[in-house]
């Protein structure tokens, strides 16, 4: 008896001995010592929407865990609609690429300056475009779709295409201007808050920035853009440019909302009307009818769509929650009870359809503007070098205040 308690207390010591040194490898940093199914997980590195470096897989799985996994980058980049238009004619980047071997290049479109579409006479002039929603006493909208403009929301449309844009149909720079930070880069963050100073000096609320989609550089710009403005009380919305080069499907559209969504707007320095995040599109000038129709069915609740307009947009069967207009050949253009946009004037190297700037005629403009009830104050543009048509600072209007003479304007009329 005494023997079988003996072995077992040798049995039991054995045991005892070899738990204590699994213990004491475990435990010592050596890995290899540990079963797999126990070896220590790192830490994950700590993500945020505004994680500009965020690879396109890792974007894919958070994204689709914030969207409950209805989409997929692979729609987007499998897309023809993503690939580069060809016949069609635009003033630059065009020919700027990403760097991500799986993102399809897009060629950049900006806004066309053709104004033939609404039969504007000669360069320059105004066009004011009445609005089919009367503002009456029980007219039976609701303040989504009618809005009396106070307050009124002034914002300027942005481009964060340099330093790439500097460079355009072999020609740099590809301005006829002199911008007093020089050729600067879109992703520099002083030139960023220096922006930003410089919109908020000219009382406007917030900047329309192109965006050409998910894994596009403009796309890691935006992150910039939101993470500079954090604190300052300055709001960015973006400008969906997709739409310029093809019609995207339903679905595309959808994706890239879901996608603008989960990523920017809950960001606090994102654009919101009536607690909706806001996307304004630009468009070919052949859209008609049916891209309302596209974009309505695609809209998500919380999106507040601004399209851009075109001949008889209105008697559309489909309306977005607002309209704006897109043409520098003009000075002003409104939309109410939408929209008011002013142009300081247009300049494109290679262009001969130059509108010429005046200051005195800005004034007006201006004034205009400010004195209009619409939602919407547009002012077209604080930085598009290549069309001319920027209020940023350069040699050619500077001013005391180191904010150049058109946001001195834009300062003295709130």
């Amino acid at each position: 008896m005494n023997r079988l308690w003996l072995a077992l207390a040798a049995v039991l010591l054995v045991v005892a001995l070899a738990g204590v040194r699994f213990v004491g490898e475990a435990g010592s940093g050596r890995a290899a010592a540990a079963p797999g199914d126990l070896a220590a997980a790192p830490e994950p590195a700590p993500q945020t929407l505004a994680e500009p470096e965020m690879s396109a897989a890792e974007r894919d799985a958070a994204l689709q865990q914030a969207t409950d996994g209805d989409w997929s980058l692979d729609e987007f980049r499998d897309s023809p609609v993503r690939a580069q238009s060809e016949g069609t004619s635009g003033s630059a980047p065009s020919e700027v690429g990403s760097e991500e071997a799986d993102v399809p290049e897009i060629t950049f479109f900006t806004p066309s300056a053709s104004p033939q579409q609404f039969a504007v006479e000669g360069s320059g002039g105004s066009q004011t475009f009445g609005s089919q929603f009367p503002v009456e006493e029980g007219d039976g909208l609701s303040s989504d779709t009618v809005v009396r403009g106070d307050p009124a929301i002034r914002a300027a449309f942005y481009y964060p295409w340099f330093p790439e844009g500097w460079t355009q149909d072999g020609v740099f720079p590809f301005t006829k201007y002199h911008p007093s930070l020089g050729y600067y880069g879109s992703s520099d963050r002083s030139v960023i808050q220096r922006h930003i100073a410089a919109m908020q000096y000219g009382n406007i609320d917030a900047g329309i920035a192109s965006w050409w989609g998910p894994g596009h550089y403009t796309d890691s710009a935006f992150d910039a853009l939101l993470q500079v403005a954090g604190g300052t009380g300055f709001k960015w919305a973006a400008y969906y440019e997709a739409e310029s080069v093809g019609n995207p499907t339903v679905g595309q559209i959808r994706a890239d909302l879901r996608y603008i969504e989960a990523r920017y707007a809950r960001d606090p320095s994102y654009l919101r009307v009536d607690g909706r995040w806001v996307v304004f599109v630009y468009s070919s000038n052949e859209d008609r009818c049916e891209l309302a129709e596209r974009w309505k069915d695609a809209a998500l609740p919380n999106a507040f769509i601004v399209l851009k307009a075109f001949p008889h947009q209105r008697d559309c069967a489909s309306q977005p929650d607002a309209w704006h207009y897109y043409n520098p050949l003009v000075y002003t253009a409104g939309l109410a009870p939408d929209s008011f946009a002013i142009s300081p004037g247009y300049a494109k190297p290679g262009d001969d359809g130059t509108v010429a700037r005046d200051l005195e005629r800005w004034k007006e403009s201006v004034r205009e503007m400010a004195s209009s009830t619409v939602r919407f104050q547009l002012i077209l543009t604080f930085n598009e070098w290549g069309e001319g048509t920027s209020i940023e600072s350069a040699e050619e209007w500077a001013s005391p205040s180191g904010y150049g003479a058109y946001l001195d304007v834009l300062h003295e009329t709130p």
